[in-house]
């Protein structure tokens, strides 16, 4: 275990994946009040089933509000809360089958598109944040890694930018390259969260929606730095070109610089492996 508030945890699915997320979280020695008002933010941006990998895995989401509750949490306490991307909530919701998980443990479901939203300004970008997110005591953000066709790669900072309203996030994605990248850092600096990215499978290719391919990956990181955990799912990948991890740590939201990362549970080098990179067409470069 790291005190390292940059630490990032790599734990291969061996057995279970409650197991890997139970060990991710030790070894960056994750710690909560038990009383905290605490909102899981999973990713469900389509109408997908889990195999598709578009959407967090429910055993993910099941692990942690296992683990949560284990350590006294009181259910009435944690919500899990998405806005989805491409349809409906009412749609999407039942496909991800996180439903079924949120009913389990009696933990309620907020679709963040019926949010109320608060205006948040920093540097030169107005945002409207959901209030539901801006009251919570612990945020858990939940990301599938993936690929991306515009930002190189989504994992914590990019599933971040959905806890914005519809209409904030089409303005972000209208801006210039340097402005989304300036615009997702920003956001995320005024965010304050734990990441558990879920490599159940994850996603290559021509990510993150239907285009992209399962990447097979098996593995469960961890880490209270959204930069360094995406930074080393690139090194995990083999991924180069992903600029607004660079943006992200200039304006001192996390460290990207993989030599200054300290990684416990798998070695990294044991963990690599090539993935397909989106095309690029589309990717964003300065």
């Amino acid at each position: 275990p790291s005190d390292d508030d940059s630490a990032v945890s790599i734990v291969k699915i061996k057995y279970d994946v409650y197991e890997a997320v139970k060990e991710a979280l030790e070894l960056i020695n994750f710690k909560f009040d038990k009383n905290a008002k605490i909102l899981i933010k999973p990713e469900i941006i389509a109408k997908a089933y889990p195999y598709m990998t578009l959407n967090t895995n429910p055993k993910v989401i099941d692990a942690i509000l296992k683990i949560l509750i284990e350590k006294g949490t009181k259910p009435e306490n944690i919500i899990v809360a998405e806005r989805c991307q491409f349809d409906s909530m009412e749609e999407a919701l039942p496909r991800s089958e996180i439903d079924k998980v949120c009913e389990k443990y009696k933990v309620k479901f907020v679709d963040l598109a019926k949010s109320q939203y608060e205006k948040r300004k920093e540097g030169n970008f107005e945002f409207e944040i959901a209030k539901d997110v801006l009251d919570k005591d612990l945020i858990i953000n939940v990301p599938v890694l993936k690929t991306h066709l515009l930002l190189g790669i989504a994992g914590a900072l990019e599933n971040m930018t959905k806890v914005v309203s519809e209409k904030c996030y089409k303005e972000i994605s209208a801006k210039k390259p340097e402005e989304i990248a300036q615009a997702i850092a920003l956001l995320n600096k005024s965010l304050k969260y734990i990441t558990i990215g879920d490599g159940t499978i994850g996603m290559q290719g021509n990510g993150p929606a239907q285009y992209g391919e399962p990447a097979f990956l098996n593995m469960i990181l961890a880490s209270k730095d959204p930069v360094a955990l995406d930074s080393v799912f690139k090194e995990i990948a083999l991924l180069r070109n992903v600029p607004y991890l660079e943006v992200a740590e200039k304006m001192g939201v996390g460290t990207a610089d993989i030599r200054e990362i300290t990684i416990v549970g798998e070695e990294l080098g044991a963990c690599q492996r090539e993935l397909k990179a989106a095309l690029g067409s589309r990717l964003i470069k300065f």
